[in-house]
């Protein structure tokens, strides 16, 4: 017991994140009213596509053009780099149980809280930008509206918004890690050798 009644310093556990933050947010949306799931959906959407774009300009963009050039290839990278990102957090919040464990597990749950949520906007911004062109548009500050408007839609149902979340996540996993993988070679995201059919 700590002297004059103090609680003992925290342990490693304690000092470091908790991991429970990221369930608890997931409970805070599933509990909103439908008005409220909407207004997070498209806040959230708006503000991190704002933040993305300000920050890492270069690559969201090609992020954002590749997945609109090669959707198909994209999913079907992004669908297990997804997965294995899941598991990542998975597996750190089984490491955060144990004070040596959550050494382990901090740089699992870094690793996937950075790159998850932000390739899931350029997807949702990649699809807003692919509806935004089909009226005549096509500009970046429109297809952060779309997408946030896509995102919105989405929230009136969570097992849509589930589907939702899961295609536009695999689409900017793919294009995301693509663009980290082919950054030193390639330039620009038609440059490729993908067949152009499948461009949306």
């Amino acid at each position: 017991m700590a002297p004059f009644g103090l609680a003992p310093p925290p342990g490693p556990l304690q000092a470091a994140v908790s991991l429970s933050v990221h369930e608890r947010s997931i409970e805070f949306v599933v509990e909103r009213s439908l008005g409220g799931r909407v207004a997070i959906a498209v806040l959230t959407t708006l503000v991190l596509a704002l933040i993305l774009v300000g920050i890492l300009p270069d690559y969201s963009r090609r992020t954002i053009e590749l997945a609109r050039a090669s959707p198909i290839i994209s999913v079907l990278v992004g669908l297990p780099a997804t997965l294995v990102l899941g598991a990542f957090l998975a597996l750190a919040m089984l490491l955060s149980e144990s004070s040596l464990g959550i050494f382990f597990a901090i740089p699992l749950v870094s690793v996937s809280v950075g790159l998850l949520p932000a390739w899931t906007v350029l997807g949702v911004v990649a699809l807003g930008r692919t509806l935004d062109a089909r009226v005549g548009r096509d500009s970046l500050p429109t297809g952060i509206v779309a997408a946030s408007i896509c995102a919105g839609l989405a929230a009136l149902s969570m097992e849509l918004l589930l589907v939702f979340t899961t295609i536009v996540a695999c689409l900017g996993a793919g294009a995301g890690a693509r663009v980290l993988v082919g950054g030193s070679t390639t330039t620009d995201p038609d440059d490729r050798t993908v067949p152009p059919a499948n461009k949306f």
